[in-house]
């Protein structure tokens, strides 16, 4: 219901609160203009229209997410995948739409054809994206949306964690082959260095941007160590990494490869991903075993080959810098039947 407040001056405040929408708030030179204003209002929330601000009409998706990604994602430790996915929202049809226009059904034929070109967790990424979005431009901008567009859109169903594959060692130096790695070179190209984001992660099974954050005064080499800052790792804390000695010979290597660099893997490692992605996709025409490999699932690798070793689970915790057990066990933890019937005898 509507509430109305005369002002000193004679006119009148009209003020509309209702759960799950912003507050509305104009005021009229008399009560009865507040009156029929607030009736509108109301009715409009009723049929769930959006209740027409004429700052809604200027407020166009492509002008709201270019400040989003200066304002916002520039500043994140993950900005790089976020801003290439709102530049990619940006070039799309729906964003030319103003704040007017029923945003959410434009998003739900979103939905049909983007799930037809990746998978349900490449949607599920974008969806959050555009929640944080809008719940943003409502809540700091003061954008008076009825509701998060994004929100009124179901989640993807997700597929089994097959981007999580543990990796066998053929299926490694196959890809290994594939981009043309050798440890006698540097990673002077970005195809070389994906060959050394590979080994590397395999080898000490940190994520792909903590990896690529690595400078070389973080490198203790003779603690057997790497420090990582609160804003090189996902969880803000700062960490220390054990290397164990496979992962050292690794690294020393390599920085014998870079010196006089101040970081251990060049600025175009953080494509690493996508140009893994392509040559994955590449080689998967005629090898389709590769397929299902990804980054990430090298971090699984690690964890499954070391938590057969570690016998003390807050030591494994420690050493994975994970602080949750179950997440740790559910997610990057998956010994081959094989594996587990040894533990039976």
């Amino acid at each position: 219901m509507a509430s109305f407040q005369k002002r000193s001056n004679g006119s009148v405040t009209a003020t509309i609160r209702r759960t799950g929408y912003p507050t509305y708030c104009e005021t009229w030179p008399t009560r009865q203009q507040a009156e029929a204003w607030a009736r509108g209002v109301e009715d409009q929330i009723k049929s769930g229209g959006v209740v027409d601000y004429p700052e809604l009409k200027k407020a166009v998706l492509v002008e709201l997410m270019g400040r989003y990604v200066k304002e916002v994602l520039e500043h994140r430790k993950g900005w790089r995948s976020d801003c290439a996915r709102m530049e990619m929202f940006m070039r799309e049809p729906w964003a030319q739409l103003d704040c007017t226009a029923d945003i959410a059904a434009a998003l739900r034929a979103r939905k049909k054809v983007r799930l037809a070109e990746v998978s349900g967790q490449s949607f599920n990424r974008e969806l959050g994206l555009l929640v944080g979005f809008f719940d943003y431009a409502v809540k700091e901008w003061g954008l008076r949306l009825p509701n998060n567009p994004a929100k009124q859109i179901l989640r993807a169903k997700e597929s089994p964690a097959a981007r999580r594959l543990v990796w066998s060692n053929e299926l490694l130096y196959r890809m290994l082959d594939h981009f043309g790695f050798s440890l006698d070179r540097g990673p002077a190209t970005p195809a070389e260095c994906v060959g050394w984001v590979i080994l590397l992660l395999r080898s000490t099974g940190l994520r792909l941007g903590t990896l690529c954050s690595i400078r070389m005064a973080d490198i203790h080499l003779d603690r057997k160590l790497i420090r990582f800052g609160a804003d090189q790792v996902k969880n803000s804390e700062a960490w220390d990494c054990p290397l164990s000695d496979n992962s050292i010979a690794l690294i020393r290597r390599l920085m014998g490869h870079r010196q006089g660099e101040t970081r251990l893997l060049p600025e175009f490692a953080y494509s690493s991903g996508r140009l893994f992605r392509e040559g994955r996709d590449s080689l998967a025409k005629t090898e389709p075993e590769v397929g299902n490999l990804h980054l990430h699932g090298l971090r699984k690798t690690w964890t499954t080959e070391n938590a057969g070793k570690i016998t003390d689970p807050k030591l494994l915790l420690k050493i994975t810098g994970r602080k949750n057990m179950k997440v740790l066990i559910d997610n990057y933890y998956d010994p081959s039947a094989t594996e587990l019937a040894e533990h039976l005898n």
